[in-house]
């Protein structure tokens, strides 16, 4: 499973997260490996990469913190696949998991900021989103207020 795009830097990353791999002595450690190529492979272009490795973390060896921003990866991930119900749905939870993490997160801001723009009304979701977008700071056109 290649991704598209992140070159040299990519395979960099890999290569350290082998190497943290087969360091792993823990669950936790496991689980921070596994989600730590969630969010490379988000990063790198491969949304459909990163869903398979979130879906392999266990998300109960992970700190509230951790799993809020593999919440954010598995966020984006959604939304770059087209799932924007899905993208606030887990947004919603990693903010329930660590509001305060979730809310000063400039990523999360520039993702809520996206979603708004893409989902406009026609999302189920859109009122949540609005909620969350206030919450963080941010207007309904993806300002700051």
């Amino acid at each position: 499973m290649a991704a598209r795009g992140g070159g040299g830097r990519r395979r960099d990353a890999e290569e350290a997260l082998t190497t943290a791999a087969r360091r792993a002595d823990d669950e936790r450690a496991v689980a921070i490996v596994t989600a730590t190529r969630a969010a490379v492979a988000v990063e790198c272009g491969a949304p459909d990469e990163a869903v398979e490795h979130a879906r392999a973390t266990d998300p109960a060896a992970l700190s509230p913190a951790a799993r809020t921003r593999l919440l954010t990866v598995t966020a984006t991930a959604a939304a770059r696949l087209g799932d924007v119900p899905r993208a606030i749905g887990d947004l919603l939870e990693a903010e329930a998991t660590a509001p305060l993490r979730l809310r000063l997160d400039p990523w999360v801001r520039e993702l809520i900021t996206a979603l708004a723009h893409r989902a406009k009304h026609a999302s189920p979701r859109f009122g949540d989103l609005l909620g969350l977008a206030e919450r963080t700071g941010l207007r309904p056109d993806g300002r700051l207020t």
